[in-house]
């Protein structure tokens, strides 16, 4: 007597089915516009995770009181080209802090002073565009430095890199699913651009194209049409690692 084939199904088939159903779902989920971050929302987008602002920040300059005679070369410099960069910037006057003690700034102070209105004005900088304050530095000590001061247009990033919310590594959450760039990517590249750019104005609107060099063109037009390289050569020496020319 033949016994009938009984067929026994596994129970993992529907599990699989919506465990597979639940990862296409976090996939799809990947796709959106925000993420979330502990409640919020955050976008996908490093430039508006991590935007570069322009804000008004100071900037500081400290002088040190080293000389009877004055500044040396290198904190004269250091004033000129400071005044050169507030000359750049155009936002507000220059605020000289003066250390004094008892009321009264030292003799040294006195004659560091004088070679920073001599340096700023070498710089272009204008005696109505310094304004002259004055501290106490009776507990400081002798060597307290003139604090010069102005606010300038400067860019950053308006929060700090090195926020790691989620574990990147498969954790006890179901980030690690989402396929998604997590929090602090980018954050670190965007700070490095805000830092290096010349001019703020810059990252929001684009220069005035210059003149362009007619003669040139038309030196250049002339050249391919007599089949010649229209390309500049220039001449470059040979320097040998002692800084030396060689032939």
């Amino acid at each position: 007597m033949t016994r009938p084939l009984t067929l026994r199904l596994s129970p993992w088939p529907r599990p699989l089915a919506l465990t597979g159903l639940f990862l296409a779902a976090l996939g799809l989920g990947a796709c959106a516009e925000n993420r979330p971050l502990d409640g919020l929302t955050y976008p996908s987008d490093t430039r508006e995770r991590h935007p570069i602002l322009l804000s008004e920040a100071p900037v500081r300059l400290d002088v040190f009181p080293r000389s009877a005679t004055g500044l040396d070369a290198r904190q004269a410099a250091d004033v000129r080209a400071y005044g050169a960069a507030f000359r750049a910037d155009t936002m507000g006057a220059i605020q000289v802090a003066v250390p004094t003690v008892a009321g009264r700034p030292t003799a040294i102070v006195t004659t560091t002073a004088r070679g920073v209105r001599a340096n700023l004005a070498a710089a272009g900088v204008g005696a109505r565009s310094v304004r002259w304050v004055e501290y106490d530095a009776t507990s400081l000590g002798p060597q307290s430095p003139l604090l010069l001061s102005h606010a300038a247009l400067t860019a950053a990033v308006p929060h700090a890199c090195g926020d790691w919310p989620y574990d990147l590594a498969a954790g006890a959450g179901i980030e690690s699913f989402r396929n998604e760039p997590y929090w602090n990517l980018g954050c670190a590249t965007q700070s490095s651009l805000a830092l290096q750019v010349a001019d703020p104005v810059d990252l929001v609107r684009p220069r005035v194209e210059g003149r362009a060099d007619t003669v040139k063109r038309v030196n250049d037009i002339n050249a391919l049409r007599a089949g010649q390289d229209p390309s500049t050569q220039y001449a470059v020496p040979a320097v040998s690692p002692s800084g030396t020319g060689s032939n």
